[in-house]
C-alpha cells in the first residue's frame, strides 16, 4: 500500500508540502510566540516623566513592585542620555525579593541606550510561577560621572503597579520608576493574525485570478459559468493553496534563519522574528512565483501577470508602512478628506483619526514603539469620545480621486474592524483600483505593453497607490485613456467604436478630476482622423465631444483662478509672501521676463536628466531609492523591445510632435500653477513643483520616443519576463533599502 501512494506523486507531493506547512507554522510560533500571542502590558506614563538625575559609579537605583500575573516575558526601563554620546555601561538586574533569587543580569553599553526611549531587557525564558511575588529591578553604573552618565525617569502615580517602591541610593522616592513590563497571556491576537491572514488571501486571490482565468467570466459571463470555471480548474486551485501554503513555509524559514543565524539577537520586540522582514521575503517569492507561472503558460496574458504583481508588492507596502499621517506627500490631508468622503452624514471625528492627522505618533522603525503607536490608536478608536464637525461639502469632481479609499474605510466601518485595518483598508481600495485601471489599459493596447506595465510599476507610482492620495487616480486613468488612444491608432482599419470613445475620453475626464491642469492632454483625442468613423457626422460629434471635454475640464481649473475675486486660493506652504493676484499681475506685464524664469526652471533643474531618480524613485517621506536611475535603463529597453507592426503606422513625425508638444504646454501650466500659488511674488525661480506631477506624462512621451522599425526576434514570452522580474526586483530592493532594512 506504501508503494501505491508512493508512485502517486502528485498526493507524495502534497502530504510533504502539508508537513512542511505545518512545520513553518509551528517554526513561526516558536520563532515569535508574542506575535500571535496577547500581550498583558503594564506600563508607566511618559507624559508625566521627571529626571532622576546622573546615575553615577556607586549610585544605584531600586524599584520593587509585585507581579500581577504569571508567565513574565520581560521588562522595559526608560533611559535618557542627554543627546550625547556616554562611555560606560550601565547594570541591570532582576531579583525576586520573595524567593531571596536573582533571575537576571544585563550588562548594556551606554551608547546603545536610546535618548528618552525603552530599552528593552528579554528574559532569555518566560518565568512562570511569579504571580503575587515581590520583584526587584536594580540599575547601576561601572564608570557613570558628571558630563559622562545617562539618567532614568519616574512618574508620580502609585495605581500602576501593585506595591511598588522606588529608591535612590538607599532613600525611598515618592513616585514609580518609568518603566513597562509584560506578561504571556493564553488568547490569540486576532488582530495580528487576522492581519497575516488578510494579506495572505490577497496575494492568493491575485494568484488565484491569474491561473484560473476567473476575471474573464465575472466580467463578460454569467455567475453560473464562472462556478463551473472553478469546478473546472479544481485541481489548479488545490494545487495552488498547496504552493501558496509551501511558499509561506519557505519565507518564515528564511526569516528565522536570516534573525537567528544572520543576525543572531533580539530585536527590539525581544524576539527572533522580524515580520517587516518577513512578508517582504514572502513577497519576493511570490513575485518569482507567478513569473515563473507565466512563462510556463500557466498565466495566459501578461496584463494579468502584472495585476497580480501590483497587488502583491503594492500590498507589502500598504501592509508595512505605518499607520501615521507623515509617511507620503500631504497623506494626513488626503486620509481626512477620504474620511469625510465615506460618511454620507455629518463626519464624526474618532479620537484616532485625530492622532493620525496630527502626526501624534510619528513613524518609527522601532518595531516595539511601532506596535506599542497602534495599541493606542487601537484604543482611542474604541473609546466611545468623539469630535464632531459639519459636512463640508465640495465640488464631487475634483475630490473623486477620494473614492476608492471612502468606499473601503466605509466598508471596514461596517465590518468593525479595528482601526489599523480600518486605515489599511483605504490604502488597498487606492491599489485594487490603479492596478485594476492600469490592467485594464494595457490589455488595450497592441504593442507597448510592457512599456506600459514597466512604467507603471515604478517606484513612485506604487509608493503612492499604496497610501492616501489621488496621484493613484490621476496616472492611472490618464495612463488608461492614453492606452485606448494609442490602441485606436495602432488599428487604422478599425471603426471606432462608441464603447471604447467613452472609456478613452472618460479616462482622460475623470482622471483629471483632481488635478484638472492636464486638460491639455485630452487634445491628443484629435488624433484620429476621419478613417476611424463611419461617417462624416459621427467625426464631427467626436471632434466635439473631445473640445467640450477639454473646455469643461480646463474651467474647473480656471475658474477658481478668474473668478477669485480676491479669495484666497495661496498655497499657505509657500509662506507669507506668497500673492497669487498680484503674482498672476507680474506676469501678464512680465512675459518675457517670467518666459526667461519659466524657462530656465525647467532646463536646469525640473526636466534635467539628473532630476530623474526623483522622479522615478521618490518614496515620499522615506527618501529617495538608491538604483532608481536603473529604472531608465528599463524604459528604454521595453521602448524599444516591445515593438510590432502595429506601432509603426502611429510613431509619425506629426504624432510626436503632438505628444511632445502637449506634454510641454502641460508642464508650462504645472510650473506656472506653482509659480502662482506657492512663491512670493517677481521670485526668480519656481518653489514647490514636484517632480510626481510629471508622471501621468512619462507613459505617452516614452512611447513617441521608441521606434516601431526596430525588430527583436526574442521569445516574447522571454523578454517580458525578464522585464518584468527585473522591475518587480528593483521596486522591492527600493523599498527594502529604504525602509525594510531599517527596522529594529
Amino acid at each position: 500500500m506504501l508503494k501505491k501512494y508512493c508512485n502517486n506523486g502528485r498526493l507524495l507531493m502534497g502530504a510533504i508540502f502539508i508537513l512542511l506547512t505545518l512545520a513553518g507554522t509551528f517554526l513561526a510560533v516558536y520563532s515569535n510566540p508574542d506575535f500571535i500571542l496577547n500581550k498583558h502590558i503594564e506600563t508607566g506614563k511618559v507624559e508625566s516623566r521627571m529626571q532622576l538625575g546622573e546615575l553615577h559609579k556607586g549610585g544605584e537605583i531600586r524599584q520593587t513592585f509585585l507581579c500581577s500575573k504569571d508567565r513574565l516575558l520581560g521588562f522595559d526601563l526608560y533611559f535618557g542620555t542627554f543627546s550625547r554620546q556616554n562611555a560606560g555601561n550601565i547594570l541591570v538586574t532582576l531579583n525576586n525579593r520573595t524567593k531571596d533569587a536573582t533571575i537576571e543580569s544585563w550588562k548594556v553599553d551606554c551608547n546603545s541606550l536610546g535618548d528618552n526611549a525603552f530599552t528593552r531587557f528579554t528574559l532569555s525564558e518566560v518565568l512562570h510561577g511569579v504571580k503575587d511575588d515581590q520583584l526587584e529591578i536594580i540599575v547601576t553604573s561601572d564608570t557613570g560621572k558628571a558630563g559622562n552618565a545617562v539618567t532614568l525617569f519616574k512618574f508620580e502615580d502609585d495605581s500602576v503597579f501593585q506595591e511598588a517602591r522606588l529608591y535612590q541610593n538607599g532613600t525611598a522616592l515618592k513616585g514609580t520608576l518609568l518603566f513597562s513590563v509584560d506578561y504571556r497571556v493564553d488568547t490569540l491576537n486576532w488582530n495580528n493574525v487576522s492581519g497575516m491572514m488578510t494579506y495572505i488571501m490577497l496575494i492568493a486571490a491575485a494568484a488565484f485570478l491569474a491561473v484560473c482565468g476567473i476575471y474573464r467570466f465575472f466580467s463578460s459571463a454569467k455567475a453560473v459559468e464562472a462556478v463551473r470555471n472553478i469546478e473546472k480548474n479544481r485541481k489548479k486551485i488545490i494545487w495552488l493553496i498547496i504552493t501558496a501554503a509551501f511558499l509561506v513555509c519557505i519565507s518564515i524559514a528564511g526569516e528565522a534563519f536570516c534573525s537567528r543565524i544572520i543576525e543572531g539577537k533580539e530585536n527590539s520586540l525581544g524576539t527572533f522574528f522580524n515580520v517587516f522582514r518577513w512578508l517582504f521575503i514572502f513577497t519576493f517569492e511570490i513575485m518569482l512565483y507567478l513569473l515563473f507561472l507565466y512563462y510556463r503558460k500557466g498565466i495566459k496574458s501578461v496584463e494579468i501577470l502584472f495585476f497580480a504583481l501590483v497587488l502583491s508588492i503594492g500590498g507589502l507596502f500598504a501592509c508595512t508602512l505605518p499607520v501615521t499621517g507623515d509617511v507620503s506627500w500631504d497623506d494626513k490631508v488626503h486620509y481626512s478628506n477620504a474620511l469625510q468622503m465615506s460618511n454620507l452624514a455629518d463626519y464624526v471625528y474618532n479620537q484616532a483619526d485625530i492622532d493620525v492627522i496630527n502626526v501624534k505618533y510619528p513613524r518609527t522603525f522601532n518595531m516595539k514603539q511601532a506596535q506599542e503607536n497602534i495599541e493606542k490608536l487601537n484604543a482611542s478608536y474604541n473609546d466611545k469620545g468623539v469630535l464632531s464637525s459639519n459636512k463640508e461639502y465640495k465640488l464631487f469632481y475634483n475630490h473623486i480621486g477620494y473614492l476608492p479609499a471612502a468606499l473601503a474605510i466605509g466598508m471596514g466601518r461596517m465590518m468593525n474592524l479595528p482601526f489599523q485595518y480600518l486605515f489599511l483598508f483605504g490604502k488597498l481600495g487606492n491599489l485594487i483600483v490603479y492596478a485594476a485601471v492600469c490592467c485594464y489599459g494595457m490589455k488595450k493596447l497592441k504593442g507597448g505593453k510592457i512599456l506600459f506595465a514597466v512604467i507603471a510599476m515604478l517606484p513612485a507610482n506604487i509608493y503612492l497607490a499604496a497610501n492616501y492620495s489621488y496621484d493613484f487616480w490621476v496616472t492611472g486613468f490618464i495612463m488608461m485613456g492614453t492606452a485606448y488612444l494609442i490602441s485606436e491608432l495602432q488599428q487604422p482599419d478599425k471603426k471606432l467604436e462608441k464603447k471604447d470613445f467613452l472609456i478613452m475620453l472618460g479616462g482622460f475626464v475623470i482622471g483629471m478630476g483632481p488635478k484638472a491642469i492636464y486638460f491639455c492632454m485630452v487634445f491628443l483625442c484629435m488624433q484620429l482622423g476621419r478613417t476611424k468613423f463611419k461617417t462624416e457626422r459621427r467625426f464631427r460629434q467626436y471632434r466635439t465631444a473631445v473640445i467640450c471635454a477639454s473646455i469643461c475640464v480646463a474651467l474647473s481649473f480656471l475658474f477658481p483662478l478668474i473668478f477669485s475675486a480676491g479669495a484666497n486660493i495661496n498655497d499657505i506652504r509657500g509662506g507669507a509672501g506668497v500673492d497669487s493676484a498680484g503674482q498672476i499681475k507680474f506676469i501678464i506685464t512680465n512675459p518675457v521676463q517670467y518666459t526667461k524664469i519659466l524657462l530656465s526652471f525647467l532646463g536646469n533643474s525640473y526636466l534635467n536628466i539628473v532630476n530623474a531618480p526623483r522622479l522615478i524613485g521618490n518614496m515620499g517621506y522615506l527618501g529617495v531609492g538608491k538604483f532608481s536611475v536603473l529604472a531608465i535603463i528599463l524604459m528604454a529597453v521595453a521602448a524599444c523591445a516591445d515593438r510590432n507592426s502595429c506601432d509603426t503606422g502611429v510613431l509619425t513625425h506629426p504624432f510626436r510632435l503632438s505628444v511632445l508638444g502637449s506634454a510641454f504646454i502641460t508642464v508650462c501650466l504645472i510650473a506656472t500653477a506653482l509659480y502662482v500659488s506657492y512663491n512670493p511674488v517677481a521670485s526668480e525661480g519656481i518653489g514647490g513643483c514636484q517632480p510626481r506631477y510629471l508622471l501621468p506624462l512619462v507613459f505617452v512621451v516614452a512611447y513617441c520616443l521608441g521606434s516601431g522599425k526596430i525588430k527583436f526576434v526574442i521569445n516574447k514570452r522571454l523578454i517580458n519576463s525578464l522585464l518584468l522580474a527585473a522591475s518587480g526586483s528593483l521596486l522591492l530592493y527600493e523599498y527594502w533599502s529604504v525602509y525594510i532594512s531599517r527596522y529594529v
